[in-house]
């Protein structure tokens, strides 16, 4: 099984500059999908 950790959501809610980094994961994520 593949994992992809990443931040929790209430934590983007108080740190916002966080999203891009998760927005990052969440592409790579969906390009494995694809495979």
């Amino acid at each position: 099984i593949r994992l992809m950790p990443t931040y929790h959501p209430a934590y983007l809610l108080r740190t916002p500059s966080a999203k891009k980094e998760v927005w990052e994961d969440m592409k790579k994520v969906m390009a494995e999908l694809e495979r």
